[in-house]
């Protein structure tokens, strides 16, 4: 379940409202008051942690996702993001926080939306390989995938239109020194790991239900050592 999408939940600050507040355009919606992660969306992640739901970041400010990080004792998803040190964009994801994904098992979805891949109109399939190889360089192979959009973007780069096309950015990658189990992590088993993992933190932490209530009156809810 993502946490938010173009506009905040009650407990949650979504990337537009922190780009607004970045940019002194603040409206009602737009800032929550605690600027990020409420405790009640820090109960949320507990019971999303509890019933082995998978927490999606892509579309949350900054301090949702390195307080969410702090605070799931599961791996998480970027669904279809891309990188920041190649489009600063504030969908992408910075260096610091892809540091992080690797101690927390994580995993970044390279998203097929030129505006996130490019930060401009017109990309193409080798700027899109550009994103699959940094993460790669900076925290390895296990912990990147494809999350291409394509039901929810309206365009897409060069040599990308479609799934048919999928082997043409592997190609790509195998040419640039990708090993094929490598391409096999990025095509679908490193998600499948993660589905996986989240599905084990439901019987090893939580052995019998869990009451949200109770969690909400806890104001420190979620500091378990994984």
């Amino acid at each position: 379940m993502t946490l938010t999408q173009n506009c905040n939940t009650p407990w949650a600050e979504s990337w537009i409202s922190q780009s607004n507040r970045s940019a002194g355009n603040l409206t009602r919606n737009s800032v929550l008051e605690n600027k990020g992660l409420s405790i009640f969306g820090e109960a949320v992640i507990a019971e999303m942690n509890r019933l082995g739901m998978i927490v999606d970041l892509s579309h949350a400010s900054t301090e949702v996702v390195r307080r969410t990080l702090s605070v799931s004792i599961a791996p998480v998803i970027f669904s279809h993001s891309g990188v920041y040190s190649i489009c600063r964009h504030p969908r992408n994801i910075p260096d610091d926080i892809l540091i992080q994904l690797k101690r927390h098992g994580s995993l970044l979805l390279i998203t097929f939306f030129n505006d996130l891949i490019s930060c401009s109109a017109e990309a193409n399939v080798t700027d899109v390989a550009d994103h699959f190889d940094y993460v790669r360089n900076l925290i390895g192979a296990d912990y990147v995938g494809i999350g291409s959009d394509f039901d929810g973007v309206p365009r897409t780069p060069e040599g990308l239109s479609d799934v048919s096309e999928y082997g043409t950015l592997f190609q790509l990658l195998r040419d640039r020194g990708w090993k094929d189990e490598e391409l096999e992590k990025a095509a679908g088993k490193n998600i499948i790991r993660v589905l996986y993992d989240v599905e084990q933190v439901r019987p090893e932490r939580f052995d019998r239900p869990g009451h949200l209530q109770s969690i909400i009156r806890r104001s420190s809810v979620i500091r378990m050592n994984p």
